[in-house]
Formats: C-alpha cells, sequence, structure tokens
C-alpha cells in the first residue's frame, strides 16, 4: 500500500509518483487483470531490457512516455533527443516519421482535450 498520508506536500507526492510511476503503472494493470504482457510494458517503459516478454510493448510505451514529456502533455515539457533513444532504434522509426508522429500527437491531443478537457 502507498502511504499517501505520509507525504508532507503534495510536492513530496508528485516525486514519488514520478520516480515510482512504472511500478505504479504496473501494479495498477495487474490489479485490473490485464495482460502480463500490458503490465510488463507499463513496469518496464523506463528500463526496456528487463521487459523480457514485452520488449515491443514496452518500447511503445516509452515513445508514448517520451512525445507526452516532448510536447508538455500532463507533463512538465522538455527538450528529446529522438534520433538517439532506445525505443525509436528497436522500433526502427526513421527521422522523418518520428517528426510526423511528433506532429500528430499535439493535432490528437488537441481533439481529445477538447472532448474531455481537464
Amino acid at each position: 500500500m502507498i502511504p499517501v498520508g505520509e507525504f508532507d506536500s503534495p510536492l513530496e507526492f508528485e516525486g514519488f509518483v514520478n520516480v515510482y510511476h512504472p511500478l505504479l503503472g504496473g501494479i495498477l494493470t495487474e490489479s485490473w487483470n490485464l495482460p502480463a504482457r500490458v503490465s510488463e510494458a507499463i513496469r518496464y517503459h523506463h528500463a526496456m531490457e528487463y521487459a523480457r516478454d514485452a520488449q515491443d510493448l514496452a518500447a511503445v510505451t516509452q515513445l508514448g512516455n517520451l512525445i507526452c514529456h516532448h510536447h508538455g502533455i500532463g507533463v512538465e515539457k522538455g527538450t528529446i533527443d529522438f534520433s538517439n533513444n532506445e525505443a525509436v532504434r528497436f522500433l526502427k522509426i526513421p527521422e522523418f516519421k518520428m517528426n510526423a508522429l511528433l506532429d500528430a500527437a499535439v493535432d490528437a491531443f488537441s481533439v481529445t482535450s477538447e472532448i474531455y478537457p481537464f
């Protein structure tokens, strides 16, 4: 069980979630009885080499996570070097397709945020 009441501030709790989100996501998806490969991919999306049975899904999950960071979708915006990323290499995504994915993500998020504002 996560000791939520033991955090001194929302910022401290946010830091905990940021560090442990792969583990928390893996535990949560297991509790929902999602396929083991899905839970494994989420749990190891920052360490794909440990996703023995789900490296492909872990790569896709990592890529989605990085696209969100790149655009600041749900997280602080950051600079991501997609040309030197293990998920991009694993999935063999050429630069022109990666650029198209980045553009499509912005469009998709804008449509989604109109339907589900938060």
